[in-house]
């Protein structure tokens, strides 16, 4: 029954008290704010370096920044991010599934590099170069930016999978 989607999922007065998924992310935002502001570490701002801890700093130092305009930035840095790794994610998994034999080639190169369970640091992955040609492929292929990545090719060229 149409007429039922205007009364249940587009009603304008029940939209007022849905919850979107922004909400959730803003959520964690002032959480992780307010983390910092009472953590020791974060008051003083000498522990971490990170994005938020720099924009606490400015807001300290400025007493023309509201309050709210650490969790706007961050905010505004995850929507920003979120786009384009999930642009290079997409391609990622597209192609190691259209590709078995790449998809076995990074299974056992995973298997092989004895990583932690059950989310390896990335210390531990950065170093492993199949995994770091398949993003880099990826990001090729698929950039999330207007400008195309070109491959580098040494001079007399370079074999790709035997061609």
């Amino acid at each position: 029954m149409p007429w039922l989607d205007m009364w249940i999922n587009k009603n304008p007065f029940l939209m007022r008290f849905r919850k979107t998924p922004g909400m959730a992310i803003l959520g964690i935002v002032q959480k992780a704010v307010q983390e910092r502001l009472n953590d020791d570490k974060g008051s003083k701002l000498g522990g971490s370096r990170d994005m938020l801890a720099h924009y606490l700093a400015i807001q300290q130092s400025n007493s023309s920044v509201p309050e709210w305009a650490p969790q706007a930035w961050v905010m505004s840095n995850i929507v920003a991010g979120s786009d384009s790794v999930g642009t290079v994610m997409q391609t990622f998994a597209y192609n190691l599934l259209a590709n078995p034999r790449s998809t076995s080639t990074l299974i056992s190169e995973l298997r092989s590099a004895s990583l932690s369970d059950p989310f390896p640091a990335y210390s531990e992955v950065r170093n492993l170069p199949y995994i770091d040609a398949c993003v880099n492929e990826a990001l090729r292929l698929h950039p999330p930016f207007c400008l195309p990545l070109e491959r580098i090719v040494p001079e007399g060229g370079v074999t790709v999978s035997g061609v």
